[in-house]
């Protein structure tokens, strides 16, 4: 269904919020190419300099499609945005992936000369800017803190609609729902010259304790509400709007969109906002899920709700630390007293309540056992715990990889990737196939797993004595020695260096659809939200860190071997 948006054309009337999956400009390619129901493509805030945002865990999981954030408006800054959407015009000048769809920036600022940077830094790459005026977990000064009020608001957008007046860019701006006249806030913004409203923002803030340990999961706290718990808010948000500012002006509406129903209880809006609904799914899920929306809009039908997962999906699991093993000063293996089924190449998230939580490859299911290298602060946590101290667990997440259709298993890793290979090394011994473990470490004491590597097959330990990449010398003198035997295989994983030199290395012996790479992405919600691990437009939560040496190469950004 194709409909008309400020006297253009575009290919549907849905829209990716802010801050949810189109988060990278990868995603925002694929998102365009793949679901022609989304018209509008909202990039996530962005400021005038490079924000990092809160500490994990930034997301909660308040029940199945219901979440509470505290992102704390993480960006990489104007300009590095403006270089990424600048290049990616570009590729996409003469192909028309873009001809029908509208590009919303979003930006924030705590001053009205930030916003006025931003208007003009990034207009020329946008179709339209959304000021955010809303998020109810920003820093004093940002946010709600100016569009609470509608002479703030009145204030902030009329200096933005000035500097964009030269460019004729359109200017939304995006409402909070935690105030008394969602409608005299509106109005304010349209009589300082904006184009259109997005309502809503999430509500908040709240807190939430996970119902297990009974502590805050958010490490701000608080954050705002999303889901289905709050559309019925934001569809009386815009009715309230549409009856204050008349039919004429352009409402985006948003929050707790999950099904047709949803979509026709938001009758005041042009345009549909859909982000909370979409946790868990992966793109082709996510098309799915838009094009049976629009059918079901189309022949008044109500089955689109039923492709979302309505299961938990971050709820977290109580284990105590049964015991330590030092490997180094700065390596530890943790062995809980419990057990979790993973797949090879499945990460799982371990919570320390109040300091942070980070995602890491477990190398047994029973009991579950982790490596951990001590490299900042939340690790250096993770060191101070002692035996029968508690940990919090989520997950496990990502597309699990098992190596069935080969019968010789090559494995490359370094570090605590070793880790994930004794996991990978364990499943191929029991499909009976035949394991060689190339592994690397600094020193003698870094061997992670020796004895149990050589329980499953050939392991040669490699020491970084004079240079860095022995591991790699030995490989190659043991591929050019020994021939290599069909149906054969290479999974790498460990030091993003070694890799990439590794599988140059196997390309000479093997095709590329024959070697593997685990390649671990900053991961920060592991549902797919908020689409910072993306690597070659997917996200790696959903799809898997596994890619091979032919799809690492096939993406046109060149991605992960850039």
């Amino acid at each position: 269904m194709t409909v008309i948006f400020l006297g253009r054309k575009l290919s549907g009337r849905f829209v990716i919020p802010s801050g949810i999956l189109t988060t990278k400009v990868a995603i925002i390619e694929r998102v365009a190419e793949m679901i022609p129901e989304v018209g509008v493509i909202t990039t996530k805030s962005i400021g005038v300099e490079p924000e990092a945002g809160y500490r994990e865990p930034i997301l909660c999981e308040a029940s199945p499609l219901n979440f509470v954030n505290a992102v704390g408006l993480r960006n990489p800054g104007m300009d590095a945005l403006y270089d990424e959407l600048w290049d990616m015009r570009e590729r996409h000048e003469n192909d028309g992936l873009f001809d029908e769809k509208f590009l919303m920036v979003s930006i924030y600022g705590k001053t009205e000369e930030e916003f006025q940077k931003l208007v003009k830094r990034l207009a020329p790459v946008a179709d339209g800017l959304e000021l955010n005026l809303s998020c109810p977990h920003s820093k004093p000064g940002y946010g709600a803190y100016i569009g609470s009020h509608p002479d703030t608001t009145h204030t902030y957008t009329q200096a933005a609609v000035e500097a964009a007046r030269e460019t004729g860019i359109p200017i939304f701006v995006k409402l909070t729902p935690n105030v008394q006249d969602i409608g005299a806030i509106a109005e304010s913004a349209l009589k300082a010259g904006a184009s259109g409203i997005t309502a809503i923002n999430t509500v908040g803030p709240i807190g939430y304790c996970d119902p297990v340990s009974g502590e805050p999961i958010l490490t701000h706290v608080t954050g705002g509400k999303s889901g289905r718990l709050i559309k019925d808010i934001g569809a009386k948000a815009v009715q309230t709007i549409r009856e204050r500012v008349g039919p004429s002006i352009p409402i985006i509406g948003m929050g707790g969109i999950a099904s047709a129903e949803d979509v026709l209880a938001y009758h005041g809006a042009d345009l549909l906002g859909v982000g909370s609904a979409l946790a868990g799914l992966d793109l082709n899920g996510i098309a799915g899920f838009f094009r049976q929306l629009e059918f079901d809009l189309q022949e008044r039908t109500d089955m689109a709700s039923s492709l979302l997962i309505e299961r938990p999906l971050m709820n977290y699991r109580k284990f105590h630390i049964k015991e330590i093993q030092k490997i180094d000063d700065d390596l530890r293996v943790f062995v809980l007293d419990g057990k979790l089924e993973f797949l090879p190449s499945q990460f799982v998230f371990l919570w320390l309540p109040g300091k942070g939580e980070k995602p890491f490859s477990p190398a047994l299911q029973d009991p579950l056992t982790i490596a951990i290298r001590k490299r900042g602060i939340l690790t250096s946590e993770f060191f101070r715990l002692r035996k029968g101290n508690r940990l919090m667990v989520r997950g496990p997440y990502g597309r699990g990889f098992i190596p069935d259709r080969w019968e010789n298993v090559f494995i490359l890793a370094g570090g605590t990737g070793s880790g994930a290979a004794l996991s990978l090394a364990r499943s191929a011994y029991s499909l009976e196939k035949r394991v060689t473990v190339f592994q690397g470490s600094t020193s003698e004491r870094q061997v992670l797993f020796g004895n149990e590597f050589r329980a499953l097959g050939e392991f040669i330990p490699c020491i970084d004595r004079d240079e860095p990449g022995e591991v790699l010398k030995v490989m190659k003198e043991y591929l050019d020695k020994n021939r290599m035997p069909e149906s054969s295989m290479f999974f790498n994983i460990g030091p993003e260096i070694m890799m990439k030199e590794g599988m140059k290395i196997e390309s000479r012996f093997l095709p590329d659809t024959d070697i593997f790479a685990s390649v671990e992405q900053e991961t920060l919600c592991g549902v797919g939200l908020c689409g910072n691990c993306e690597l070659n437009g997917y996200r790696t939560c959903i799809r898997g860190t596994v890619f091979s040496l032919a799809s690492l190469k096939e993406w046109q950004n060149g991605g992960f071997l850039k």
